[in-house]
């Protein structure tokens, strides 16, 4: 019986035999189709992240382990001679601090995490390293080992179901470099839908220091590689999809800090809620333009939710401090429209009874970095509480002191709960504060009906444009203070012109 599909068939083997030729075309065009699907497969996971920890949270965050014991040991320090990027890594300390170790006691030391991961999947584990002490004596490993192998160098080197994550040893290292590895087939088979520990091992013995010890960076575990610049549109949340997308906020935030850009970059939310743990804050955006893996430098970044007209996602926190810290960058917008009719449909939340901030500008003036054409709109900015701030304008390390920025614009927000829905802290420095825009805010509050201020604006020079505000009439309650600010002897250090 001669169905239709076998018909078909026939005539065009019949066809191409009359022509092969022709058969050699179309098999040109059938080969470039199927390499077409397979790179967009594979890119689908090209920026999946199963860890990230770039150590600029509290110690704990990531549920990274340190072996306390030896003289010399892992900490989370501040060291900058053992940082790359931000203001932490991991690095040896023999005093929990300074970037160094005693060479004359030997020690092993451990830092480990214990890491899920999926079931398919083509794994790397990427991290920024240098250590330059005495090649065989002093240096650091890498492993990926089930969780339970004994955490000793030979223990560690003879798990059959384990392995080494790049070189055998490291050191011989006096800058940071990157070492970005990829897993074996068979490693990918071992490591499939297992949790397996990561464990970075430090080793010296009890003679004479060569130089520095080790000190490690933005270690990244992920599904593809994750070490290209971002540009374009990402899905961030559990309901992501597409070939880019982030699971975790944080995620999302940490790889563009590490990254940098090749182009403009729209992060878009696909959930309702985004709850952030307390380690993980602040959420900070970094000067991604002057990152030195950049490809550009004035490219835009924004956050908003994704852009179908139904999505209302929530980001909330608990920190003394901000959920969202602009660190000394450019030209960023968070939108709270979900592509309505200019909806404030983003919430962003700190629930801190103790000194919060929703979103802090933080910039540089001893350096000379500012903030510069950064927009917020369309949000709500809450704090659920009587102390804090909504949106503070200051200095990128000290709250209280005065920030250096430009062209700020910070339109038809909801300014909720605290004790100061928006606090400009400035300079009349000849670049300081050009361009400050606040209009369209509604500025109420059913929290601290008593005492709230709605607006200050300190020390301010060439500022604003105030259009609309709306706020309530309680009888404490400041809405506008425009102020100079005095050193100790009563003269006046910056004013509001």
């Amino acid at each position: 019986m001669v169905t239709f599909s076998k018909f078909v068939f026939f005539k065009w083997v019949q066809f191409f035999n009359r022509n092969p030729k022709r058969l050699v075309g179309q098999l040109k065009y059938i080969t470039i189709a199927f390499i077409c699907l397979f790179l967009q497969s594979y890119s689908a996971f090209s920026q999946f992240i199963i860890h990230v920890q770039d150590w600029e949270g509290v110690s704990g965050s990531g549920n990274w382990i340190r072996d306390e014991l030896p003289t010399n040991k892992w900490t989370r320090g501040t060291d900058n001679n053992g940082v790359l990027k931000g203001s932490k890594a991991t690095y040896i300390s023999n005093d929990d601090v300074t970037f160094g170790y005693n060479e004359t006691i030997s020690s092993e030391a451990y830092a480990y995490k214990d890491i899920s991961f999926p079931s398919t999947g083509d794994f790397y584990v990427k991290f920024d390293w240098k250590c330059n002490a005495e090649p065989g004596f002093d240096y650091f490993k890498v492993f990926l080992v089930p969780t339970s192998t004994t955490l000793s160098e030979t223990d560690l080197e003879v798990e059959s179901l384990g392995f080494k994550v790049g070189l055998n040893e490291y050191s011989g290292q006096a800058t940071f470099t990157e070492t970005n590895y990829a897993l074996s087939t068979d490693e990918n088979n071992l490591v499939r839908g297992n949790t397996y520990r990561i464990v970075f091992l430090w080793v010296n013995d009890d003679n004479t220091s060569f130089g520095e010890p080790a000190a490690i960076d933005n270690i990244i575990v992920s599904d593809g590689d994750a070490t290209q610049p971002l540009s374009g549109t990402y899905q961030i949340g559990k309901n992501s999809a597409g070939s880019q997308r982030f699971d975790s906020l944080m995620h999302a935030t940490a790889l563009l800090n590490m990254n940098g850009v090749s182009g403009n970059v729209n992060f878009e939310l696909t959930d309702e809620s985004f709850p952030i743990k307390t380690g993980d804050l602040p959420l900070r955006i970094e000067d991604f333009n002057s990152n030195p893996s950049s490809t550009v430098s004035n490219a835009e970044f924004i956050l908003q939710p994704i852009q179908n007209g139904s999505i209302t996602p929530t980001i909330s926190g608990t920190k003394q401090g901000s959920i969202f810290l602009i660190d000394r960058a450019n030209n960023i917008t968070i939108n709270g429209d979900n592509g309505g009719s200019l909806s404030k449909d983003l919430s962003i939340e700190n629930n801190s009874v103790t000194m919060p901030v929703v979103i802090q500008l933080g910039s540089d003036i001893g350096s000379a970095v500012a903030n510069e054409n950064i927009t917020i709109k369309n949000s709500t900015i809450y704090l659920n509480g009587i102390t804090g701030t909504g949106l503070l304008i200051s200095d990128y390390i000290d709250e209280t002191a005065a920030g250096l920025f430009n062209t700020i614009t910070i339109s038809n927000n909801n300014f909720l709960g605290g004790e100061k829905a928006i606090d400009v802290i400035g300079d009349n420095g000849s670049a300081n504060g050009s361009g400050l825009s606040i209009q369209n805010n509604s500025i109420n509050d059913n929290i601290n009906p008593q005492g709230l201020t709605g607006i200050e604006i300190n020390g301010t020079d060439k500022v604003m444009d105030f259009v609309r505000e709306s706020f309530p009439e309680w009888s404490r309650y400041h809405a506008l203070q425009i102020r100079e600010k005095k050193n100790k002897d009563g003269e006046t250090e910056y004013a509001v012109t």
